[in-house]
């Protein structure tokens, strides 16, 4: 066979010339199931009346985050911390294991598959407990986001729901149906004043466009970093239970 029945190489030299084959590269989409997991505090039964929804930070495990939560726990509440479906190795290729919620890369797939995720865990421990159970949902740091536009979507109502040491997305803000869930669902932001990650400057101008978008909130500071602060925890708490059992 003659050479120049070939085709060229992605780079060849022939007859004094360079040839060089430029490769298209596409993208295929693949829709698969997958395996999060959930650690709880309590157990699910027909006396719990009260389930926190606890969403974790960028690179924490959610069964080392759901320890922030420990004191909620008894007979009558639940805690479950659901944990990122990107999973990976915090140093290097061993050692301890963090999680994600999601990158800017196929960042709506992300999302959508973050929403179906959390659909199902809160279904699965709905199911076990009374029809009536009143819902608070915490969102740490990357959690936030995610619990925002989680909670935007569900039928069930939220008795406070909570973004911790991070912002409320814009695309929250900027859907009707999305702000009006947020305005109905007792919405706080807990922000620490030495939290290395929300600076003045941050924290003003997500203010103004939460008070642009008509966003209902209530803000909580304390001192203290970016960490769940177990007083403000415990402040939050005692709001709820005078807000839910008096």
């Amino acid at each position: 066979i003659s050479p120049y029945n070939k085709k060229p190489p992605r780079c060849c030299y022939r007859d004094g010339f360079f040839y060089f084959s430029i490769m298209t590269v596409s993208k295929l989409k693949v829709l698969t199931p997958t395996t999060g997991r959930c650690f709880i505090l309590g157990e699910a039964n027909q006396k719990v009346n009260t389930l926190w929804m606890v969403l974790h930070g960028y690179g924490q495990s959610a069964s080392d985050f759901i320890q922030n939560f420990s004191d909620l726990a008894d007979d009558n509440t639940l805690v479950a911390a659901p944990e990122g479906l990107h999973r990976f190795y915090l140093k290097s290729t061993r050692g301890k294991v963090g999680a994600s919620w999601m990158t800017k890369e196929e960042r709506e797939d992300d999302i959508r598959n973050n929403i179906q995720y959390l659909n199902q865990t809160l279904g699965q421990l709905v199911e076990k407990t009374t029809p009536d159970i009143h819902i608070i949902v915490v969102g740490f740091s990357q959690g936030a986001p995610t619990a925002f536009r989680w909670a935007a979507q569900l039928d069930q109502n939220i008795s406070m729901l909570i973004s911790w040491g991070s912002d409320i997305p814009a695309d929250v803000l900027s859907d009707p149906i999305g702000l009006d869930k947020i305005n109905r669902s007792n919405t706080h932001l807990v922000v620490g004043s030495q939290d290395q990650y929300i600076t003045e400057e941050r924290l003003y101008n997500h203010l103004h466009d939460l008070d642009n978008a008509e966003c209902a909130y209530d803000l909580i500071s304390y001192n203290g970093d970016h960490s769940i602060h177990t007083e403000t925890l415990r402040f939050l708490l005692k709001k709820l239970e005078g807000e839910l059992f008096d």
